[in-house]
């Protein structure tokens, strides 16, 4: 059965009071209230555009945008969620169910970081202290995927070269 507007509101409220331990002040609470987020359902969807789109005024009326920790929260949540249907625990209609530990644990867990990083979550191998996940450096790949040839790259020294380039160059475009 959903949830009604009273019971959705109370959830919202479990979910950032308890889950998320902010209090009603916090650039997170005041973010969301001015974005109109007030049902717990409208926290959950939020997508990755909408929780970086997220501002919040101080008390100096200065327009901030939200820290990233809180952000990255917002999206632990969202994945929490889904990752309790998807393991055959959902959350439905009983958001009493979510507790500060179990989502905590997710978050620490192996499965978000899977997740975070893009890596298949039922491929990849639990996390231990005493194996240490290589990461993949994104320039590496793309020099091992470049074939030099330094005949193609010429060499220039001084000026008489580059005026050769460069008369090169234009009488072939």
């Amino acid at each position: 059965m959903p949830l009604t507007g009273a019971q959705s509101i109370s959830a919202r409220e479990h979910i950032i009071g308890t889950i998320l331990d902010q209090q009603p002040g916090s650039p997170l609470v005041v973010a969301l209230t001015s974005a109109g987020i007030e049902m717990v359902f409208d926290l959950i969807i939020l997508s990755e555009t909408e929780i970086d789109a997220l501002v919040y005024v101080d008390q100096q009326g200065i327009e901030h945008p939200l820290p990233v920790g809180h952000r990255g929260m917002l999206r632990a949540l969202s994945e929490y969620v889904a990752h309790r249907d998807v393991s055959g625990e959902p959350v439905g209609d009983d958001w009493s169910s979510v507790t500060k530990d179990a989502f905590d644990q997710f978050r620490i867990g192996a499965t978000y970081y899977a997740i975070h990083t893009g890596l298949n979550p039922s491929a990849s191998r639990a996390l231990s202290g005493t194996t240490a996940r290589a990461t993949r450096d994104p320039l590496t790949d793309f020099k091992k995927g470049i074939k030099r040839d330094t005949s193609l790259f010429p060499t220039l020294k001084d000026e008489k070269q580059w005026d050769t380039w460069r008369r090169t160059v234009i009488a072939q475009a």
